[in-house]
């Protein structure tokens, strides 16, 4: 007797939970990070309480129909500058008694122009209600990458600066040469789609008649 047995694997696909956004902002009286869910006015209002309870008039209670929606909450806890936000991205049905609040954090890159008050990111979404357990997964935005720098020239005593910087334009990875006269030196853009910053480097520092080639911020940065 020959048994044959078949598997069947039954796969499960997260589902995607629509949500609406209550507020984000990055002012709170709420200092705590903090991950929640709200199922219920009273508990949902206690929690606003907390959250303006530094705000004169304390602003009022969003109009959420807790028969039929919950509320999450994500706060980042006080960050020491502006710069900071956290955003919930995506709710998660995983199929398994479960739902997933998928948000991501943002600080700011080392040297960002940011503010030095003190803040309070937060994101706080309505969502249909569910009895389902919810699980909170954060993740971090990555950073930008580094700006592309500005090289400034110096040149070698009684170099033709004029020729130099003629022959520096005529490099298809250049996009722009400034000379600036009075200082006696010359700053160069490169476009950063078709060089990278060593051989950009490289290029220059291979140039009859430059003295030096130093990496700068860009301009503006």
């Amino acid at each position: 007797l020959v048994v044959e047995c078949a598997f069947i694997v039954f796969s499960a696909t997260a589902m995607s939970v629509p949500f609406q956004t209550i507020e984000r902002g990055h002012y709170s009286a709420i200092e705590d990070a903090l991950a929640e869910t709200y199922r219920t006015r009273r508990d949902f209002e206690a929690f606003w309480g907390r959250h303006g309870s530094n705000s004169v008039p304390p602003p009022d209670v969003p109009d959420v129909d807790f028969a039929s929606q919950m509320v999450a909450v994500v706060f980042m806890g006080t960050q020491n500058s502006g710069g900071y936000s956290v955003e919930i991205t995506s709710v998660d049905d995983e199929g398994d008694g479960k739902l997933v609040v998928n948000y991501m954090t943002t600080v700011p890159p080392p040297g960002a122009m940011v503010t030095m008050a003190l803040t309070q990111p937060y994101h706080i979404v309505r969502l249909d209600a569910s009895d389902k357990n919810v699980v909170f997964v954060g993740s971090a935005k990555p950073p930008p990458p580094p700006a592309f720098p500005t090289f400034v020239l110096t040149f070698s005593e009684g170099a033709d600066k004029n020729a130099i910087v003629s022959q520096i334009e005529a490099f298809p990875a250049v996009k722009n040469v400034r000379m600036m006269v009075n200082l006696g030196i010359a700053m160069v853009d490169f476009d950063s789609e078709n060089i990278s910053t060593d051989e950009a480097m490289k290029l220059l520092e291979g140039v009859v008649g430059v003295k030096s080639v130093e990496a700068d911020s860009p301009m503006g940065i």
